[in-house]
């Protein structure tokens, strides 16, 4: 996950340097010379054909594709924002092989690829079923019926990632193998072949490995352009998925490369000296990364929406008193005395705890995963980089818990969390998953009864056992443990407004734009 040191954004500075707003994937993808075919390969269970969205390219035309053989599934779900791939659509698609011989996406049109010396094969895969990870998962390309078969491909192999150029039946290129891990999760691949004579294979917008060849060939001729197996060797098929497919008659430079993967997550390199004109949430969304966030724009009811996770959250009332929903959130004219919040709604609101009044707090669906409630990262599995951002107003001068991950227990109960021990400071916590806790000290946001809004951030930092917290964009607190371990501890849950499995620390606030990365 991406470490994200603060997400002001234009809500907070009136003139301040941001990325530019980004393109979704398939518009940056589409808005490269040289493209001839792509497969956004978004059908649903029934069809047989994956439509080409290039055509008349000279190349190889309007080069449709067929789904064919047992064990391949289409209409499953493709890389999501859920899942922290903002370029991509809520609802996007990608198709599914089990592994089972002979399942295979061939394109009808193979015989315009020969004799090339500049080409890129590019999409995005993922491997489902880890016991196979040892195995060699092709994810295909241009192949040959006869040894070497693969003529400009990748694949997976025991050894690592592979590229294969194949030049004639006596000059195949190997580019890797290159080690890669986490198969499990959605990674883009892109192999890249320049001047008849240079290598190249990327993975998540990198290079990872490289040839260089003496002398100058184009691509042999092929004989399918297949994805999903190896049309020589059975046991080397996909147990995996595919998406987005493309190929290009040029090599894509690697600023390219990279630009795709930053498109593909939400954001764009930044250009020093620009100016965000986005608002928070676009500001939010474009930095990549984004797994939830929680815009308390609700009016009525008990459900607060998680607008980019879908992990929603609930409001529970312990002590006969509700929370108010629709109160003033940070605008252009109720924010702080020395920051006008021009990148909020006039109308933008947040949620109140109301701890003068009784008990109430909000817990999310599954406070033990990170984006999707179903589908995102799991703390059991590993959480070694994580970010939560939120605004915070005080209303109340008494101790109160804002938010976090938590666990039961009588003590050290705040896994990533943080807390008011009174009407001015805050105090912020972070658990490693060997039980060991890093506290901060009271920071001073406010002074005794001027409560005003806030932007809070804190950041965990795996790679450095780091806590990092920021008020106002200002860094306020920045430390390492070396007795921590990388990953969070496993928590109980995610609440705001209250201290729960100790029943105490009732936050007398209000809080907005709570967000995950």
């Amino acid at each position: 996950m991406r470490i994200m040191p603060w997400v002001a954004g234009a809500a907070l500075w009136l003139c301040f340097v941001s990325p530019a707003v980004a393109a979704v994937y398939s518009d940056a993808l589409t808005s490269l010379p040289g493209l001839v075919s792509y497969w956004p390969l978004n059908e649903a269970p029934g069809s047989s054909i994956a439509a080409d969205a290039i055509a008349g390219d000279g190349v190889d035309g309007y080069n449709t594709g067929v789904f064919s053989g047992r064990g391949i599934a289409l209409g499953d779900a493709g890389p999501r924002p859920a899942d922290g791939w903002l370029g991509f659509a809520a609802d996007n698609l990608a198709p599914t092989f089990t592994g089972l011989p002979g399942a295979q996406l061939a394109m009808s049109n193979v015989a315009g690829y020969a004799g090339m010396t500049d080409a890129t094969l590019l999409g995005w895969v993922r491997v489902t079923n880890p016991a196979v990870e040892s195995l060699t998962n092709t994810f295909g390309g241009l192949q040959t019926t006869d040894f070497p078969r693969s003529a400009f491909a990748i694949d997976h192999a025991p050894t690592g990632l592979r590229g294969m150029v194949r030049r004639g039946s006596d000059d195949r290129v190997l580019v890797g193998p290159a080690s890669v891990s986490n198969l499990s999760t959605w990674h883009f691949v892109a192999l890249t072949y320049q001047g008849g004579a240079m290598g190249r294979l990327y993975w998540d917008g990198v290079e990872v490995a490289s040839i260089s060849l003496a002398t100058v060939r184009g691509l042999d001729q092929a004989t399918a352009l297949v994805f999903g197996r190896d049309i020589g060797d059975p046991t080397r098929a996909l147990h995996g998925q595919i998406d987005e497919l493309a190929m290009f008659n040029r090599a894509l430079a690697p600023s390219e490369i990279q630009t795709l993967f930053l498109a593909a997550k939400g954001e764009m390199p930044h250009v020093p000296g620009t100016v965000a004109t986005a608002g928070y949430f676009e500001t939010a969304l474009n930095l990549g990364g984004l797994r939830n966030h929680w815009r308390f724009s609700e009016t009525s009811g008990t459900r607060a929406i998680d607008v980019v996770g879908g992990n929603n959250g609930t409001f529970v009332n312990v002590a006969g008193a509700p929370v108010s929903l629709a109160q003033s959130g940070p605008t252009s004219s109720e924010g702080h005395d020395n920051y006008s919040f021009t990148g909020f709604e006039d109308d933008n609101s947040a949620v109140r705890f109301v701890w003068n009044t009784g008990a109430n707090y909000m817990q999310i669906d599954n406070g033990q995963r990170i984006g999707s409630p179903t589908t995102g990262l799991s703390f059991a599995d590993g959480v070694e980089q994580l970010t939560m951002s939120m605004w915070f107003k005080k209303t109340y001068d008494s101790d109160g818990y804002l938010a976090g991950f938590s666990k039961p227990g009588t003590s050290n109960r705040y896994v990533f969390s943080v807390y008011s021990p009174n009407g001015t400071d805050l105090r912020f916590y972070a658990m490693s998953d060997n039980g060991v806790q890093m506290t901060s000290p009271d920071i001073t946001v406010d002074s005794p009864g001027d409560c005003q809004w806030h932007h809070v951030v804190q950041v965990w930092d795996g790679t450095e056992k780091r806590l990092r917290v920021y008020v106002d964009g200002q860094e306020r607190f920045n430390d390492a443990n070396a007795s921590m371990t990388r990953n969070l501890f496993i928590p109980g849950g995610f609440h705001l407004g209250r201290d729960v499995y100790a029943s105490i620390r009732n936050l007398g606030g209000l809080l907005d734009e709570v967000s995950m990365f």
